[in-house]
């Protein structure tokens, strides 16, 4: 069996290391089959905002939990269905029955502060506006 460990350094190449962080955890993910599995996401970028789109049937806003750190964005969902013990065969078990999580991690400074999130028909949709950049100034010299 082979174990790859992949610890990135977020300091020098954000852009970078998110997208590699991204498909380490979906190559090697660190949990069991069936426990703890990325949502399904949509992430787009505006001149003035992020905009996630994340998929989570069947859940209610109770169920999920979003967290901010630093420039990172954690979301988290438990889904409360317990799978069901079935006499006689099976012929489809395709719908997930477990736990979502994903974490994003941002190349440029975001506003944490104004994030609005709303639960709809099982979109999580979360908008994350940018931070604004401050021009270059010069200061003179007294």
């Amino acid at each position: 069996m082979l174990l790859l460990v992949y610890r990135p350094s977020s300091e020098l190449f954000p852009q970078i290391s998110s997208l590699l962080s991204d498909f380490m955890n979906n190559a090697y993910p660190m949990t069991t089959e069936r426990e703890g599995i990325m949502m399904p996401m949509d992430l787009y970028e505006t001149d003035k905002e992020f905009l996630l789109l994340a998929n989570f049937p069947g859940l209610r806003k109770e169920d999920v939990k979003i967290s901010v750190d630093k420039n990172t964005l954690s979301i988290a969902g438990k889904n409360r269905e317990k799978e069901q013990k079935v006499e006689g065969t099976i012929y489809r078990d395709e719908r997930y029955k477990g736990d979502y999580h994903r974490t994003i991690s941002f190349h440029i400074p975001v506003n944490f502060d104004e994030i609005q999130a709303k639960l709809e028909d099982g979109i999580l949709r979360i908008s994350i506006p940018k931070e604004e950049v401050k021009p270059k100034k010069e200061i003179s010299i007294s």
